[in-house]
């Protein structure tokens, strides 16, 4: 798994004028896709705008995202080749690193005895989820009000 480089996904994020997936980003900088996005889910509120979609990258990288709906929060699921939870661990703190404001003080903690990153009051915000599987690991974002 290739760390994030938090210095150069963050000034990429910060030239942007449109909201940037920065995992997607991440995934963009990092591997070579194996697919077209698939599975493209459109939005008929939105006049039929993409909201949700699945893509296949090198070394059996699976993302999928999805905003479907007026209010409905960010939901994505990235599947990587098995990994160690630390290494997990420490690539979500990066990732969530690269959406915060130089200076910021990080709002989010790991709960106790748990494999969840989320807002210390577990509120409004983006919580990030460890699963793993006999051949995978998957990571669940959940970013809402």
């Amino acid at each position: 798994m290739t760390p994030p480089n938090v210095k150069a996904l963050t000034s990429i994020v910060e030239k942007n004028e449109v909201d940037t997936d920065i995992i997607f980003l991440y995934l963009e900088s990092n591997y070579a896709s194996n697919s077209k996005k698939y599975n493209i889910e459109k939005d008929p509120d939105f006049n039929n705008q993409e909201c949700g979609f699945t893509k296949k990258f090198k070394s059996n990288i699976i993302f999928t995202t999805n905003k479907c709906g007026e209010a409905s929060p960010i939901l994505q699921k990235i599947i990587f080749p098995k990994t160690t939870t630390k290494m997990l661990k420490n690539w979500i703190q990066q990732i969530y690193k690269i959406g915060l404001s130089e200076g910021i003080e990080s709002d989010n903690k790991w709960y106790k005895n748990t494999i969840e990153f989320g807002p210390k009051d577990k509120e409004a915000g983006c919580y990030y989820k460890i699963k793993q599987t006999t051949t995978n690991s998957i990571v669940e974002v959940w970013c809402g009000c």
